[in-house]
């Protein structure tokens, strides 16, 4: 056999009759560019050495013999001559990483990781880390590497349950967000990449693997007049298959390129937005202590009635949100009343119609013009002025001409009393006085705007009819 190795890919050719040379497969490497490529004397192994001149490990060359000195060494399972498999690689060795060779242990069966140099240089790691445990005698040419589908299951698992417990770790402000941020990467940098999600690197990465065309078609016939034929076509027009090859090789690598600058000037800009963010967020987890702390604001039952009276004559679904408990909720339903709620807090509850998520996401979903009216309540301290006034246009977006609104707001003055100067200071929400509810339901054309003041003048509830 011959292993003939170009940019990123490997020929192997069954050269037993030189007349008559046979293409049996190819080998596509996801980076460039193999350096040389070894093969043990059995015939089943192939070591690749990479310069990485097309991963993130590799900056982008400043002039044609620029390199940054990254390598990577790849094994191969060449075995099945028509099937090889990548079965192990180690991620930048030492620079300049030339003249290696593999050595295979066909005596104890065990796991075949260990290679040297041929000069056998004592500061060359004695270990490559493999993807798969590649077990059993490579002489008897056996298949040697676990059931790779197993493992991506495996370590799909894995990285189902760490995003779980980072995402609630992230919700309860246990750990800072450039901290899990950073947790995350580090994870996906050495997970194998069957459980890599896709991205633009594979899709960059496609392109430049379909980019390598094989100009040597295929000769197999049923009949050996046939593969001759098809072999003295080849051999007349190879000349021209190159050349066509050559110019759409060229294309793709003119085409990937400025990808590669395009993705390497975004994911500068991502890491410059992170930065920007945990330094806009400095005190996240601050207010996540505050915000578990704080008192829960009811609704005030004596408005109950008032609201039931108000929405009775809605046309269409009323929500409630943003919930943080449910007895408004099931007063509501209780009297019959066309009503859902939404609760961004999730609180464990078994109502069938309260949305546990983000009151944000849950109006960016829905269409215009679809409730018959809203109540708010329960956003006292946990929105700014201005998500609440941005909360406020949604709603009125989503409402239909007549529909019912109930605004209910804790009194400013109690709401401090109650939390005290140090939540105050550093919530960034606070409620907004009834009055400028007052004013902005009627700056919205809002008619029937009353403000209704509790008997302990803690709350205040403010209702409108939108036109």
């Amino acid at each position: 056999y011959a292993y003939v190795s170009s940019y990123n890919q490997f020929e192997i050719l069954d050269i037993s009759d030189p007349n008559n040379m046979v293409l049996l497969s190819t080998y596509y490497a996801e980076v460039a560019r193999m350096i040389d490529i070894k093969v043990t004397p059995d015939n089943n192994w192939v070591l690749v050495n990479h310069e990485l001149t097309n991963s993130d490990l590799d900056p982008i060359p400043q002039d044609d013999d620029a390199n940054s000195g990254a390598n990577r060494l790849d094994v191969i399972d060449v075995s099945n001559k028509n099937q090889p498999i990548k079965v192990a690689e180690w991620n930048n060795p030492s620079a300049g990483f030339h003249n290696q060779s593999l050595h295979v242990d066909t005596n104890t069966g065990t796991s075949i990781n260990q290679w040297r140099r041929v000069n056998n240089n004592p500061h060359v790691p004695a270990t490559l880390s493999t993807r798969h445990p590649i077990v059993g005698s490579a002489a008897r040419g056996d298949r040697l590497m676990s059931d790779s589908e197993s493992d991506a299951q495996y370590f799909q698992n894995v990285v189902a349950e760490i995003e779980a417990e980072a995402k609630r770790r992230s919700t309860a402000g246990e750990y800072p967000r450039a901290l899990l941020r950073s947790l995350e990467e580090e994870f996906r940098r050495w997970v194998p990449d069957a459980t890599l999600e896709n991205g633009v690197e594979d899709t960059i990465r496609g392109i430049e693997a379909a980019s390598y065309i094989e100009p040597a078609v295929p000769i197999a016939s049923r009949t050996k007049v046939g593969r001759l034929v098809k072999w003295w076509v080849r051999r007349l027009t190879f000349f021209y298959h190159r050349h066509i090859t050559q110019q759409i090789t060229a294309l793709g690598i003119h085409i990937t390129r400025p990808l590669r600058l395009l993705d390497a000037s975004l994911k500068g800009i991502d890491r410059r937005l992170a930065k920007l963010e945990d330094q806009l967020d400095v005190g996240a987890n601050i207010r996540s202590e505050l915000l578990a702390s704080l008192p829960i604001f009811s609704e005030c039952p004596e408005f109950r009635e008032l609201i039931r009276e108000h929405l009775r004559d809605a046309d269409g679904r009323t929500l409630l949100g943003d919930l943080t408990d449910l007895g408004l909720y099931q007063f509501l339903r209780e009297e019959r009343l066309n009503v859902y709620g939404v609760s961004s807090a999730g609180s464990d509850t078994d109502a069938s119609d309260v949305r546990s998520e983000d009151l944000f996401t849950h109006l960016g979903h829905l269409n215009s013009r679809v409730l018959g009216g809203f109540v708010l309540c329960g956003i006292a301290g946990r929105y700014t002025a201005n998500e609440q006034l941005r909360l406020l246009q949604l709603l009125l977006l989503r409402s239909t001409p007549g529909a019912k609104v109930a605004v209910v707001v804790p009194d400013p003055e109690k709401w401090l009393s109650q939390v005290g100067p140090v939540a105050a200071d550093m919530l960034q929400g606070r409620p907004l006085h009834p009055d400028t509810w007052v004013y902005l339901l009627t700056r919205e054309h809002a008619v029937d705007v009353k403000s209704i003041r509790s008997a302990d003048s803690s709350s205040h509830l403010v209702t409108a009819t939108l036109k």
